[in-house]
Order: structure tokens, then C-alpha cells, then sequence
């Protein structure tokens, strides 16, 4: 089972989102943490509302399982953890935009500040990034797609190569800690909605670089 292409550790993506954010903003470094953190790809980031992360009291939900208006069937399991850096990155988001009041409620601590409804990551404008069909009848991200290559530099992220890394630094993890393969094949299933034949093929046995840096992926990141 060999890993194809240079994926990223954990502490890169974190210091890629770190410098996204001081390039530009919070919301922008986000993209960068639901892809290679939380195993998103471009549809689920237009899609994901303010409900499906933050409770109506105002609470960040720890997990929840994607919705199935997002994924038109049976939903993944997101683990997003009680605290740590992706924490942090929400709340940062939340922050950029009640400060840029992007789809803010006045006066109420309900869903942080945040009309429930509305998209978690909008464009500069406060819109959301919509979906347009294709030729061939499926919809698809294009104005999102659009912002995504105008990031890291203007040189763009690969949003598919940071879900590729989601799935070695799991597998990484899990391993180190004495996890049988099926036990993490069938935990990957639940978080990418993917088929054990089809992860087969994704995961990386051993690097030691990687295996020390994923240690308590969510907590001590």
C-alpha cells in the first residue's frame, strides 16, 4: 500500500492556513483546514451551513454527520474535536464574519451571531459560493473552484492533494496507536464516505516524519 504523490503533514497544513489567513483572512485559511483536516471537498465547503457547525445556544458541535442535502445519501462522520487548532479556525471564521457582518444576527448570542441558514464560508461580497449546473446536468463549484486558485500565492490549493493527506495522517495515526488496518479502513469509510477498495490504494504504511506529527491530530495541533 503505497501513498501517491507528496502529501502534507498536519503542522504543514496548519502553516499553510496560518499564512493564508495573514495573506488574507480566516475565512480563506478555513478552506484550507475543512479540506485537509476534515476531509471536505469543494462541494461540501459551498454547501456547509452555520447550523451544521454551531447549535442554536451558540455551541460548536464536536461532530456531526454530513448532511444529506450536501451528500445525497448517507452521510460521513465529521470529527471536528472539543478544542484544539480546527476549533480555533471556526471560531476565527465566526469572528471575520461578524466583524465584515457577513450574514450576522444583531444583538443575540444564538448560533454565535450567525444567520443558521446561510453558507459557513462566503465570498468577500457575503454571498455564498454558488453552484452551476454543467453540460452534463450536474452541478458543480465553479465560483469556488475560481477562489480556490486565487489563494496560496495566486498559485492555488489542491483540494484534492490535502484530502489525499487527511487520509495517510489518519491512517498514520490510527496505526501508531496500535489500530488493526480493517479496524482503519472501516473508520475511513465512516469519515470519507469512500469504499475499503477504493482507500486501499491511499494509505501509507510507514513515515516516521508523518507519524510523529499526527499525534492527537485534533487536540494538541
Amino acid at each position: 500500500m503505497a501513498y501517491v504523490g507528496k502529501h502534507k503533514t498536519p503542522k504543514q497544513i496548519k502553516l499553510m492556513a496560518e499564512q493564508q489567513a495573514n495573506r488574507t483572512n480566516w475565512n480563506d485559511s478555513g478552506l484550507i483546514v475543512f479540506s485537509g483536516l476534515l476531509y471536505f471537498n469543494l462541494i461540501e465547503l459551498s454547501l456547509i451551513n452555520v447550523e451544521d457547525l454551531i447549535t442554536e445556544r451558540g455551541r460548536l458541535v464536536a461532530s456531526f454527520v454530513m448532511p444529506e442535502r450536501i451528500i445525497g445519501g448517507k452521510g460521513r462522520l465529521v470529527n471536528i474535536g472539543k478544542r484544539g487548532f480546527i476549533v480555533d479556525v471556526i471560531n476565527h471564521v465566526i469572528e471575520h464574519r461578524k466583524a465584515s457582518n457577513l450574514g450576522v444576527i444583531k444583538n443575540t448570542g444564538m448560533y454565535c451571531g450567525l444567520e443558521p441558514e446561510t453558507r459557513f464560508f462566503l465570498n468577500d461580497k457575503g454571498e455564498p459560493f454558488k453552484l452551476k449546473k454543467s453540460s452534463t446536468g450536474n452541478y458543480q463549484p465553479y465560483a469556488l473552484r475560481r477562489h480556490i486558485k486565487s489563494l496560496n500565492l495566486g498559485e492555488g490549493l489542491d483540494i484534492r492533494a490535502l484530502q489525499e493527506s487527511f487520509i495517510a495522517n489518519v491512517w498514520n495515526a490510527s496505526r501508531e496507536s496500535g489500530v488493526g488496518d480493517v479496524d482503519i479502513l472501516k473508520s475511513l469509510q465512516k469519515l470519507t464516505g469512500l469504499t475499503t477498495n477504493t482507500l486501499r490504494p491511499k494509505v501509507i504504511r510507514r513515515d516516521r516524519s508523518v507519524i510523529e506529527t499526527v499525534k492527537h491530530l485534533y487536540e494538541n495541533l
